[in-house]
């Protein structure tokens, strides 16, 4: 599965990550074989700043999943 972390229905930031997190959550117990992440800066395309950061708190909550960045940013 992906998390993108887009607020497309002006939901609070609060909420998008709430709504994403869960989700991300999900996708063990559902079968998924991996979580993907991308970020992108400068635009309200998607919330994430790091996706290094989210795929090791994904780490810590899941045991078998695969992770991985669609897209991450160099400086």
């Amino acid at each position: 599965m992906s998390t993108f972390f887009q607020n497309l229905s002006g939901l609070s930031d609060r909420q998008v990550y709430r709504h994403e997190l869960a989700m991300a959550d999900l996708a063990e117990p559902l079968g998924f074989d991996s979580i993907w992440a991308a970020e992108h800066h400068f635009d309200g395309y998607t919330m994430c700043p790091n996706v290094a950061q989210f795929l090791t708190y994904m780490a810590g909550r899941t045991k078998r999943v695969r992770l991985g960045s669609m897209v991450m940013v160099l400086p």
